[in-house]
């Protein structure tokens, strides 16, 4: 099963020497990546931004009420690949595999 792992984070002001901040208590999650579009539920509170991490070629877009990702919009992320994102309490992530192309 393909899968985008979501680690939330809380800010410190993001220094150069602290990049990643402070894990907020419990926060990560999975979302099955498939040929169909697919969110994450809601980052929690007090989260500042997200590390998302993939297992497979995939489309991703950021964090929103609504999102919804399609093989033509968004941002490509290559299997293994990691990315940081901002996002705000209650906003989703949505993701599309990329193999079906």
């Amino acid at each position: 099963m393909a899968t985008l792992d979501i680690s939330y984070f809380h800010s410190t002001g993001r220094l150069v020497d602290d990049i990643y901040g402070k894990m907020v208590a419990g926060a990560t999650e999975q979302v099955e990546i498939t040929g169909i579009s697919a969110q994450s539920a809601g980052a929690p509170a007090g989260v500042a931004f997200a590390r998302v991490y993939t297992d497979t070629d995939c489309r991703i877009t950021d964090f929103a009420t609504d999102p919804t990702a399609s093989l033509t919009y968004g941002t490509p992320l290559p299997a293994g690949q990691a990315i940081e994102l901002d996002c705000r309490e209650g906003e989703k992530i949505a993701v599309i595999e990329l193999a079906f192309v």
